[in-house]
């Protein structure tokens, strides 16, 4: 399935639920880097905020195919896992990747 501009109505939902979760990952970056300075390394904020990034520019570029759920949420954790580095970076992916796998199966 080539990834184009969804057009089901849940691909566009899911569009767009991708795009407002990456906006408030963005937008509360200084945030998630205060509170993980409390616990850990303090790298939470830009690791998230890069991997938001990453996923808006796919969404703009058409390279999610949001009409077929499975692979995009495959999509999904592959932009996740090249973007995102750090122990921030391995839980996203594999809740994405389980997400992938059709019912049934």
């Amino acid at each position: 399935i080539a990834s184009s501009e969804p057009e089901a109505p849940f691909g566009i939902l899911l569009k767009k639920c991708l795009i407002a979760a990456a906006l408030s990952l963005e937008q509360n970056e200084s945030i998630l880097t205060e509170m993980d300075k409390k616990v850990g390394d303090g790298d939470c904020g830009e690791t998230l905020a890069q991997g938001a990034r990453s996923l808006k520019i796919a969404c703009q570029k058409n390279k999610i195919a949001f009409d077929a759920p499975p692979l995009a949420f495959s999509q999904i954790s592959q932009i996740i896992q090249e973007s995102m580095g750090g122990s921030s970076g391995d839980f996203p992916p594999s809740l994405f990747s389980s997400s992938s796998i059709p019912n049934g199966r």
